[in-house]
């Protein structure tokens, strides 16, 4: 698979995408918009989901 073939830990990417998809609309939307789009387009709002995601994540 990609994943695999790019060296990402499978087990990581597992919990990050359980995690993600378990997340509000607008939650979802920041991830994205940080992954996807210019990342230096982002709301104070979008930053503050960013954190709560990346806080909650590392537990």
């Amino acid at each position: 698979t990609l994943i695999a073939h790019n060296g990402v830990d499978l087990d990581a990417w597992l919990d990050f995408k359980n995690y993600y998809q378990s997340r509000p609309p607008k939650e979802r939307r920041a991830i994205r918009k940080l992954i996807t789009e210019n990342w230096r387009k982002l709301s104070g709002y979008d930053w503050k989901l960013i954190r709560e995601f990346r806080a909650q994540y590392k537990v």
